[in-house]
């Protein structure tokens, strides 16, 4: 794939000042960053973003022995960390990184499992949790800790519950975004994929933006596209929208350099990384670390 062809939908340079601009001086990143006013607090989220941006861009981290004992030590003694989405960000980057946690985090990913009502539950209820849910599971995956077909079962039967009109997922309302996270559950786990999901992004691609939050909202963001793609990328079929895509994923780069969510919206961190995810996915590069 020609990398110019790539970068003519993004300001490369703007990028790479922003990203590393949110550096703070513990090595870590945050989005809201700016030691000149003494806002220097680094957030893990934003350090696994900022790590997954440099690595598209061929960036070198700065101070990268910093940034991997500072994520080292956000792991609790015992294995923990203060919620999942902060574990599943730190295993992230410490990747990126080529380290992982000091501490075995098994015991922490079980006792959180728990929490999610995965263990010893009669009935499995995924509305509002299902992120949080599939990043447990890929932090038990890398762990080599067994999903048993018990649990299969109740996320098989949580994800049906979650089906709504138009074959999309959600609760309280179908999204694309809710469906690209059922489905990538069901392919975590090794559960057939519903052909219907993908009639229901085809049916939310259409002008100006490409593709729609659901199909009768005229509506879209990042996060959005990402979704979408990703779906598309799930189930193996390209976008029938490519430049509208572009067109709109441009639109949301500030003047910072960074990203914000949809056009006007303030630039973060995660919502860059998106941004290059979906340029990425627009071209066909669909793999695991694109879709991550």
């Amino acid at each position: 794939m020609d990398d110019g062809h790539f970068w003519r939908d993004v300001d490369r340079d703007a990028v790479a000042k922003y990203t590393l601009g949110r550096q703070t001086q513990s090595g870590g990143f945050s989005f809201y960053a700016y030691p000149a006013w003494g806002v220097d607090v680094p957030h893990v989220p934003d350090t696994y973003a900022a790590l997954a941006i440099l690595q598209i861009l061929k960036v070198p981290v700065p101070n990268n022995e910093a940034c991997r004992a500072w994520l080292l030590q956000e792991q609790d003694p015992n294995g923990g960390y203060p919620m999942i989405t902060i574990a599943y960000a730190a295993f992230k980057a410490l990747q990126l990184l080529g380290s992982r946690p000091l501490q075995d985090p098994r015991g922490y990913l079980q006792r959180s499992a728990q929490v999610l009502g995965l263990i010893d539950t009669p009935k499995l209820n995924l509305a509002g949790k299902t992120k949080t849910v599939l990043q447990c599971l890929e932090l038990w995956r890398a762990y080599d800790m067994a999903a048993g077909e018990h649990l299969k079962e109740a996320i098989h039967d949580a994800v049906v519950h979650l089906r709504g009109q138009h074959e999309g997922y959600g609760n309280p309302g179908v999204s694309v975004i809710e469906t690209k996270a059922a489905m990538e559950l069901c392919q975590v786990l090794g559960l057939p994929l519903d052909p219907d999901a993908l009639d229901f992004v085809r049916r939310c691609e259409r002008p100006p933006f490409g593709i729609d939050i659901n199909p009768t909202s005229v509506s879209s963001s990042l996060e959005c596209l990402r979704a979408g793609l990703h779906l598309l990328c799930l189930f193996g079929v390209t976008p029938r929208y490519p430049e509208e895509i572009r067109n709109y994923t441009r639109s949301c780069q500030t003047d910072t350099g960074g990203f914000g969510r949809a056009p006007g919206a303030i630039a973060r961190l995660d919502d860059t990384l998106q941004a290059l995810q979906i340029l990425l996915m627009v071209q066909g590069r669909c793999s695991p670390e694109v879709c991550a």
